[in-house]
């Protein structure tokens, strides 16, 4: 099976979404914890899981590190428990999903 993590997609939609490209820049830092641009060259995987009041709910792979995106909030993978059920349940599905083409 293809791993979708091999060749990632930038869509308009999440390049738009500038919570999700925020938080993505947030959450890589340099040695010396400098600010990090992310490009459409070494964008992580990322997959729409839900919605939340008409914003989307992002699901991120970035190099193994996983976290969910929710209006610019990261949440991390422990954090979920305290997300709404439908919120975690596709989070942790669509990351199931990498761990079984990996």
């Amino acid at each position: 099976m293809f791993d979708p993590r091999v060749t990632p997609t930038a869509t308009r939609e999440m390049l738009s979404d500038v919570g999700l490209c925020e938080a993505i820049a947030s959450m890589r830092y340099d040695a010396d914890f400098s600010h990090v641009d992310v490009d459409e060259s070494d964008w992580p995987y990322v997959e729409r899981v839900s919605e939340i009041e008409g914003n989307p709910v992002w699901a991120v792979d970035d190099h193994g590190l996983r976290y969910v995106v929710i209006r610019g909030l990261v949440w991390g993978v422990a954090d979920l428990a305290l997300a709404e059920a439908g919120i975690r349940v596709a989070a942790l599905t669509a990351f199931t999903r990498l761990d079984e083409v990996a």
